[in-house]
């Protein structure tokens, strides 16, 4: 199965995004997953094949605005640009994205007479961080030059367009990091059906990153949470995996079917389960969780608690089933 990518675009900050909750970090709830590698877990099926959405060949650091001695290009309005000038001008869009200098953005754009050109320029792969302009201030976060691009009369022709490979042709929607800039994309008529090459939608995106706001966002918008990945995934299967407990139970909120079984078998119970995570454990049960669905090597959810040694779970089980 091709991998995706694998690196938060904030390494530091893994922890849920939500203001409501504790802010508990993620890999607390991964403590037992080494354990469970012999029986074969959900952290082999989703992390070891596929991985996280954002992490994997990422900038260890963000980038910082350009200097403005690197690049020295006087931009007539009256003059036809040659290949090399408009690949200079290009280079330097892509820095004015990435360092949020929305005037400099907006003075390249007025720079290049033919709307083709534009659009072309727009649209171009950064070769490093393998996103066009319009991805790069949605997952840099720059909200003033993402409105300069929102605002040309074209704007509905490249707001759904999709990064690179490597990127897994993920859209801007997708790869945003704050409601404002979701909220702008979404008004411009960014898709919330639209899904990347491993069949990931702007949902999973979110749920998978815990951003609670954004995800809210999507449903808001009309987002299925039932919509599965190319390996049967819903958006609930991501926020269990990653454990972000909030983002997974406003999900369950919306009408998140729990019991959707992946290419594996596995439901979001099972993945709880697998990864000791007893609060969500007991709240999908509570909430109606099947018990007795088997993954695909017949095992319940109880019987992966089991063999696991995550007796904590295995309480959770027992006390959410009698309290339902």
């Amino acid at each position: 199965m091709e991998p995706i990518l694998t690196s938060s675009p904030r390494d530091n900050d893994v922890t849920e995004r939500t203001p409501l909750v504790l802010k508990s970090k993620a890999s607390t709830l991964h403590s037992s997953a080494s354990s469970y590698k012999s029986v074969s877990s959900p952290v082999e099926a989703y992390h070891v094949r596929v991985g996280s959405p954002f992490r994997d060949s990422q900038p260890e650091i963000s980038p910082t605005p350009p200097s403005p001695n690197e690049d020295v290009l006087y931009l007539d309005d009256d003059i036809e640009r040659t290949e090399m000038q408009m690949l200079t001008i290009t280079n330097l869009f892509f820095d004015s994205c990435l360092s949020g200098d929305a005037f400099q953005a907006q003075r390249l754009i007025e720079s290049v007479n033919d709307q083709n050109d534009v659009q072309t320029m727009i649209t171009s792969i950064h070769p490093k961080y393998h996103m066009n302009a319009l991805s790069l201030t949605s997952f840099y976060d720059q909200p003033l030059v993402m409105r300069c691009l929102l605002d040309l009369n074209f704007a509905k022709d490249f707001v759904n367009s999709n990064a690179g490979i490597e990127r897994h042709g993920a859209t801007a929607l997708m790869l945003v990091q704050s409601v404002p800039c979701a909220v702008m994309l979404l008004q411009s008529g960014a898709s919330v059906y639209c899904q990347n090459s491993t069949g990931m939608t702007p949902l999973h995106y979110a749920a998978s990153s815990g951003h609670a706001g954004i995800t809210s966002l999507l449903l808001d918008f009309g987002a299925d949470p039932n919509c599965i990945d190319h390996r049967g995934a819903t958006a609930l299967h991501w926020a269990v995996y990653e454990g972000f407990q909030y983002t997974a139970m406003l999900l369950v909120g919306h009408g998140a079917d729990m019991s959707v079984q992946d290419t594996q078998g596995q439901t979001p119970l099972m993945i709880a389960s697998a990864l000791n995570d007893a609060f969500l454990v007991k709240q999908l049960v509570l909430e109606g969780s099947p018990l007795h669905l088997c993954d695909r090597k017949g095992r319940t959810a109880m019987m992966i608690a089991t063999q696991a040694s995550n007796r904590e779970c295995i309480h959770a089980l027992i006390t959410g089933a009698n309290d339902r």
